[in-house]
């Protein structure tokens, strides 16, 4: 049985990437409401999956972007108001 050798990319690639993105991917989970602790879940996946197909990717960057997009509203999303606080006309 024949194994296949991927070649992955330096860790610090992966960064650069993720840090040339930050911008997109900063709007892109304030726009869905995604949490700090639920956006760093949902990139984690999405890089795991981005490195299983990095020798047949064109532009990783666009597809992490994609992937993410994608991603998010498959993903038990973090309600506005936690459940121990209470909304307020008052403050408005």
């Amino acid at each position: 049985m024949m194994t296949e050798h991927r070649e992955l990319p330096e860790p610090e690639v992966l960064e650069r990437i993720v840090q040339g993105c930050r911008p997109e991917l900063e709007v892109l989970f304030r726009r869905h409401w995604v949490s700090e602790e639920e956006a760093g879940e949902l990139l984690d996946e999405v890089l795991v999956n981005l490195l299983l197909r990095w020798d047949r990717l064109e532009d990783p960057a666009a597809w992490l972007l994609r992937s993410l997009e994608r991603a998010i509203p498959c993903r038990l999303l973090v309600p506005l108001f936690a459940e121990d606080e209470s909304f307020s006309t008052a403050s408005c």
